[in-house]
């Protein structure tokens, strides 16, 4: 995971709230996203639900 985020492979938000490549924000300088956008829903059931069995 180090060297994902060394290359450049990840992003993360930048002091402005905005994504970008992680190795362009330098440590400790990473932000939050913007208070005016809404959290988005991140669902694939297909993905969580793989292999269990509900009871």
């Amino acid at each position: 995971m180090k060297q994902a985020v060394e290359n450049g492979d990840m992003v993360v938000i930048d002091k402005n709230g905005n994504l970008a490549p992680s190795n362009q924000v330098e440590v400790g300088q990473t932000g939050h996203p913007k208070p005016s956008q809404a959290p988005l829903e991140g669902k694939d059931p297909q993905f969580n639900n793989q292999g269990a069995e509900s009871s």
